[in-house]
């Protein structure tokens, strides 16, 4: 894994998102999280998005002043995005609207705890006890949310546990 993580140039420990850099993906919303959250966690965003979007998510995290802790990365190839997911303590997906959330899937089956939106298909995707659910509109409940699972060794071992048994119906 570290050969892998080094060519990306990615933190040691750090909350993933996985997705195209859009607004239902709701991604203003984790990084303004991230910027109101007490925990010093970085976050890796892998995904790219229109030159707008882009340029937008830009702006907002140097506006939030937290550019040292935010890696945007849009190069990462399937083959390594494994490593990428096994390596993140936590998972961020906080989406308006998914036809199903694959990257949620992805993440259980990595054995990492998962933070999404309610409503949707986000209980279906990640089972009622396999991740925590949040109001994306809210980017403030979202922090209190990677807080507490950066926080709680056992909450994020009990979402790890319930996660990985959801995800075995996905097989």
């Amino acid at each position: 894994r570290e050969s892998i993580l080094s060519i990306y140039d990615l933190p040691k420990e750090y909350i993933l998102f996985v997705g195209a850099i859009e607004q239902r993906k709701n991604i203003l919303g984790l990084v303004r999280a991230m910027a109101h959250a007490k925990t010093d966690l970085n976050l890796v965003i892998v995904g790219d998005g229109n030159q707008k979007s882009k340029k937008e998510l830009l702006e907002t995290i140097d506006a939030l002043k937290i550019t040292n802790r935010v890696f945007i990365r849009s190069n990462i190839t399937s083959t390594d995005l494994p490593a990428i997911y096994q390596s993140a303590k936590m998972f961020v997906f906080p989406s308006f609207y998914e036809g199903f959330g694959i990257p949620i899937i992805e993440a259980q089956f990595s054995e990492v705890p998962v933070i999404t939106s309610e409503g949707s298909c986000f209980p279906e995707t990640a089972g009622s006890d396999g991740a925590i659910f949040v109001n994306p509109h809210h980017h403030e409940s979202l922090a209190d949310a990677i807080d507490e699972l950066s926080s709680n060794e056992d909450l994020r071992l009990q979402l790890i546990h319930e996660g990985r048994k959801h995800v075995e119906k996905f097989h």
